[in-house]
């Protein structure tokens, strides 16, 4: 190990360099999406607590509609936001919307509860936090449809409803609880196995960089992981930080912020190929090679431009820092409160959390482990979290629905190879429907129109797709 440091040591100063070349796109930030004039607004009253009878509270959520190409009789395709974020863009453009144009649909979206507009509660406060889970974002579906079909009077209308990741999982549940409500879905990468620590995201991650990269690159991200594990247990807080352009010294003894900074990093790789496709992915191995000596300098000097840290002073990976923004309650502090949500959801139910595992293959080290995601629960929730509840709330969750036996008539699965995801999909399915996998595409390629730039694979797949749309909403209801 010592001729890593030895290597590292003679610092090549490529990140400033005006002839450095690069074959990643650059990130840009994509604007906030505007809903078009002609997206009109409504709101829906689900119940605080859909499931104690004793209390009649109810909540004002608020959701979107497109009738641009409504014709009388037409089905509703309503599509489900995740609860990490919010968008009208999948029912102004893509796949469903040309269905809809084509079979005289309206198109419908809302947000998650406790997620931008539908908050139910004066705080997120863990007490106040309490009403959100699958269950009741589930049962919130259902109250959309009763009060779209009372406003729009199309009680006798087909609906169609669609997500990706895990709005396809809430579309699909839906349509499993509530059968004489939702007629079919479009479950495009959805997850579904519900199980409190996952090795197979890193580990799939791994071998896409192996398998659609290079062996490699596969090996240089690696031994740059290796390099600085090596770093931090050697107490090196002064020149890793300097080295990462951070704004504090990593605290080497707390398993925390070493945890946080490493899962940090990888998704810094996971999210660019989820944003830039199978390109991007052998583009960032690329990178890796270009040059071939200081393998976390290669690293460095990829994430310093694609994700512009040339441009700040220093970055912000503090875990203290973080755990104290995803303390905050308000919900007028944006985005935090809503973030510590999205946080609560998965420490109280569906976890699924990521811990690296010790596969000699594997491109990360076995630092991320149980313990850091329980504490990382603790520490934003504090004592009033329960660690032991978690396990039985998983069991529970893939009892009630399914988990990936999904024995749902209606439903057309999509399972995208990039995807760190996949483990979780529904693989076989043997009811009305169908199972599509797309081996060369990452989660939600398939949301889009069909494109004359689109793969083959992507073609196919897209057409089979619509052909089910299409034949579902001429059916009559089920």
């Amino acid at each position: 190990m010592l001729k890593f440091i030895l290597v590292i040591s003679s610092l090549i100063a490529v990140c400033a360099a005006t002839e450095d070349i690069f074959f990643s796109e650059k990130y840009v930030p994509e604007p906030i999406h505007t809903p078009a004039a002609t997206i009109h607004n409504g709101s829906y009253f689900p119940k605080i607590d859909h499931f104690r009878p004793q209390d009649d509270r109810t909540a004002t959520f608020h959701y979107r509609l497109n009738i641009d190409h409504y014709r009388e009789g037409g089905p509703l395709f309503i599509f489900v936001n995740g609860a990490d974020a919010f968008t009208t863009e999948w029912i102004e453009e893509g796949l469903v919307v040309d269905v809809a144009r084509e079979v005289g649909g309206a198109l419908i979206t809302t947000d998650h509860r406790y997620v931008r507009l539908n908050i139910p509660t004066e705080t997120a406060s863990f007490e106040d936090l309490a009403f959100l889970s699958v269950d009741q974002a589930v049962a919130d579906i259902a109250t959309l449809v009763t009060t779209l079909h009372e406003h729009l009077g199309t009680h006798n209308n087909r609906v169609i409803v669609w997500g990706t990741g895990y709005g396809a999982t809430l579309a699909t549940f839906a349509r499993k609880k509530y059968p004489h409500l939702v007629h079919a879905v479009f479950a495009s990468s959805g997850t579904f196995r519900a199980e409190v620590f996952d090795t197979s995201y890193h580990d799939n991650l791994s071998a896409n960089l192996r398998e659609h990269g290079s062996t490699n690159c596969h090996q240089r991200v690696q031994n740059a992981f290796d390099v600085l594990q090596y770093l931090i247990e050697h107490g090196e807080e002064e020149y890793v930080r300097e080295r990462l352009r951070l704004c504090h010294d990593v605290n080497t003894n707390d398993p925390q912020e070493v945890g946080f900074l490493f899962e940090s990093f990888i998704d810094l790789i996971s999210n660019y190929i989820r944003r830039t496709n199978l390109f991007g992915l052998q583009n960032f191995c690329r990178d890796m090679e270009f040059y071939p000596a200081d393998t976390l300098n290669s690293l460095i000097r990829w994430a310093v431009y694609i994700y512009s840290y040339d441009n700040v002073e220093c970055i912000n990976a503090h875990y203290p820092t973080i755990v104290d923004r995803l303390a905050e309650t308000n919900w007028d502090v944006t985005p935090y409160a809503r973030a510590r949500a999205f946080f609560y959801l998965r420490c109280t139910q569906i976890a699924a959390f990521r811990i690296t595992s010790d596969y000699d293959n594997t491109a990360f080290p076995a630092l991320l482990d149980e313990e850091y995601h329980y504490q990382f629960c603790e520490d934003i929730f504090g004592p009033g979290y329960n660690r032991d509840a978690l396990l039985p709330a998983v069991e529970h969750l893939n009892t009630q629905f399914g988990g990936q036996e999904q024995v749902v008539p209606n439903v057309i699965f999509t399972n995208a190879g990039l995807d760190p995801w996949i483990g979780h999909g529904v693989s076989e399915y043997s009811q009305e429907g169908g199972v599509i996998f797309l081996y060369y595409s990452v989660a939600g390629q398939d949301l889009s129109s069909i494109s004359g730039s689109d793969s083959v694979e992507l073609t196919r797949a897209k057409q089979q797709i619509h052909d089910y749309l299409v034949g579902w909403s001429r059916w009559p209801p089920v």
